[in-house]
């Protein structure tokens, strides 16, 4: 109403969605600063994104509450298709795993699963992008290794992105790598 008060309440048995179950809110609780999730695929629009989460303290500071937002990655993904790479050139997020989560020219960062036909999405990797992408993309995630961090690639958070060159059917490509 126009005093903000709640005018009227119902429960929906069939939703079971208990935000205090998830692991971003978990991890709010337990630290005094935002906590970031991994991309992954939101349940209510099927839309790749990150939930950033932090915890709101009562008078002694305690957590009284947890505030979650959530970013679909096509915003990124908007932002980056606004930006100039000369000649055709284009960038891509890609996590340690080799997961694209946002990409200036290719909308499509979700494919559905193989795995039994369940029809479940996941995220398209690296490989699978087209041409010299897909190739570079392979090579950086194979350097990166599985725990995400190869001194030759990965660039500290203070260190500005470092520049490889690839060369792919004969052609040279600049790559630039970078932590987020």
């Amino acid at each position: 109403d126009t005093e903000h008060n709640a005018v009227e309440r119902a429960e929906d048995a069939a939703d079971t969605y208990d935000p205090r179950t998830r692991a971003w809110y978990e991890a709010a609780t337990r630290q005094a600063l935002p906590v970031w999730t991994a991309p992954y695929v939101f349940f209510t629009t099927g839309q790749p994104g990150v939930t950033v989460a932090a915890a709101v303290g009562d008078a002694r500071g305690a957590p009284d509450a947890v505030v979650g937002v959530d970013v679909e990655m096509g915003g990124v993904s908007g932002f980056l298709r606004q930006l100039s790479f000369g000649n055709g050139g284009s960038v891509f997020i890609v996590t340690p795993g080799g997961d694209v989560v946002a990409h200036s020219r290719n909308a499509q960062r979700l494919s559905r699963s193989a795995d039994g036909g369940n029809g479940r999405q996941r995220f398209i990797k690296a490989g699978e992008l087209p041409d010299i992408e897909g190739a570079v993309g392979n090579r950086i995630v194979a350097a990166l290794g599985a725990n995400g961090a190869a001194p030759a690639l990965s660039a500290s958070a203070a260190a500005a992105p470092k520049i490889h060159e690839e060369t792919h059917d004969g052609a040279s490509y600049y790559v630039a790598v970078g932590d987020l």
